[in-house]
C-alpha cells in the first residue's frame, strides 16, 4: 500500500516536472463568493462607466460629429465630409480671434518651459541641499497646493484688483495704478505669471523627491573629480539623474499646449477679453458660452485636427528625449 501512494507522488511529481497543466478546481459559487466578487465589481463599477461615458463615447461622438452639419437644437442635418476641416484652417488665418488664441497658447507654453522650468529646478535644487530658509521657501510655494485652486484663484484676483492697488497708493503715492486683470494691457501677462506661479506647486514635489533618489556615491563620486555644490553640481550630476522626471513635465506640458486655459475661466468665466484667449480657452467660450449647437461640429473637426497634429509631435518628443536626453549611466 505504501508503495503504491510512493508511485502515486512520484507519478505526480514528474508530471509536474514534465511541465503539464494540471487543472485547478474552480471555486464553488456560494454566497460568500458572490458577495466578494460582487463588491469587487461595485467598486469598478462606476469608474468604469465614467470612462466609457465620457471618454470613449464622448470622444467617438465627436469623430462622427466634425462630418456632421448641425441644426440649432443639435438635429443632424446631413453630412459634410471635409468641409468643417477646411472651414477651420481657413479661419486660422482669417480669424483674428483664432491667430491670438494659438499665438497665446504658444506664449503660455514657452514661458512655462523657459522661465516656469528653469526656476523649478534652481528652487527644487535650494530645497533638495537644504539650504538656509529652504523651509519657508517650500512653505510659500506649496500654500496654493494646500488650499483649493479655484480659492486661490479667487484671493489672487481679489488681491490684484484691491489689495494692491491700496498698497502702491499708500507706499508710493501711485493713484493710477492699472488693474492688472482687467486692464487689457495687462492681462495676458498677468496670465501668464498665474500660470507660472501655479506650476511650482506640483514641481516642487516632483524635483526634490527625484533629487531625493539619486545614490549619495554618485554625488560623492563628483565631489572627487572636483564639482562643487552649486550650479557645477546641479548641472553635471543632479540634472543628468533626474531627466526622466524632466521629460515627464516636459512631455506632459507639450501635449496640453493647446487645450490649456490657465485661470482664464476662474477670472472671467465666459468674459475674458480677447487679447488674453488661448485655444483651449477660446474651445469654452464656444461651447460653453453657445445656447446653440451649430458650432460643434466645427468645433469637433478643429480638435480632431488639433489631435492628428499634437499626438505625433508628442511621440516624436518623447523618442527625441529618450534617444538624445542624458543618461543616468554617463
Amino acid at each position: 500500500m505504501n508503495m503504491i501512494i510512493e508511485n502515486d507522488k512520484t507519478e505526480t511529481l514528474t508530471e509536474r516536472s514534465a511541465g503539464l497543466k494540471i487543472q485547478k478546481k474552480r471555486p464553488k459559487l456560494t454566497k460568500k463568493v458572490l458577495i466578494k466578487y460582487g463588491f469587487v465589481w461595485s467598486i469598478l463599477a462606476y469608474p468604469v462607466l465614467l470612462f466609457l461615458v465620457f471618454f470613449v463615447y464622448v470622444n467617438f461622438n465627436s469623430i462622427i460629429m466634425a462630418f456632421q452639419e448641425r441644426s440649432f437644437t443639435g438635429e443632424v442635418i446631413g453630412w459634410v465630409g471635409l468641409k468643417n476641416f477646411g472651414d477651420f484652417i481657413k479661419n486660422i488665418a482669417d480669424s483674428p480671434l483664432l491667430s491670438i488664441s494659438l499665438k497665446n497658447s504658444f506664449i503660455l507654453y514657452l514661458a512655462g518651459l523657459l522661465i516656469g522650468m528653469t526656476f523649478q529646478i534652481i528652487f527644487s535644487y535650494f530645497l533638495f541641499r537644504k539650504f538656509w530658509g529652504s523651509t519657508v521657501v517650500r512653505f510659500i510655494v506649496m500654500l496654493p497646493a494646500i488650499i483649493s485652486e479655484f480659492i486661490v484663484c479667487l484671493v489672487f484676483k481679489k488681491f490684484v484688483e484691491g489689495a494692491l492697488p491700496t498698497m502702491f497708493e499708500t507706499l508710493f503715492g501711485w493713484k493710477s495704478f492699472p488693474n492688472l486683470i482687467s486692464d487689457t494691457n495687462y492681462t495676458f501677462g498677468t496670465v501668464v505669471f498665474y500660470s507660472v506661479w501655479m506650476s511650482f506647486t506640483t514641481s516642487l514635489v516632483m524635483y526634490p523627491n527625484a533629487m531625493n533618489q539619486i545614490p549619495d556615491e554618485v554625488l560623492e563620486s563628483g565631489r572627487i573629480d572636483g564639482i562643487q555644490m552649486g550650479l557645477q553640481e546641479l548641472f553635471y550630476m543632479v540634472l543628468p539623474q533626474i531627466f526622466p522626471t524632466i521629460t515627464t513635465f516636459l512631455i506632459t506640458g507639450f501635449s496640453s499646449l493647446l487645450t490649456s486655459t490657465g485661470p482664464l475661466v476662474a477670472f472671467f468665466m465666459i468674459n475674458a477679453p480677447q487679447q488674453a484667449f488661448t485655444m483651449g480657452y477660446y474651445y469654452y467660450v464656444e461651447v460653453a458660452g453657445s445656447q446653440s449647437q451649430i458650432l460643434y461640429p466645427y468645433l469637433a473637426a478643429g480638435g480632431l485636427l488639433m489631435t492628428a497634429i499634437m499626438a505625433p509631435l508628442t511621440f516624436l518628443l518623447k523618442w527625441a528625449l529618450e534617444r538624445f536626453g542624458p543618461s543616468q549611466d554617463h
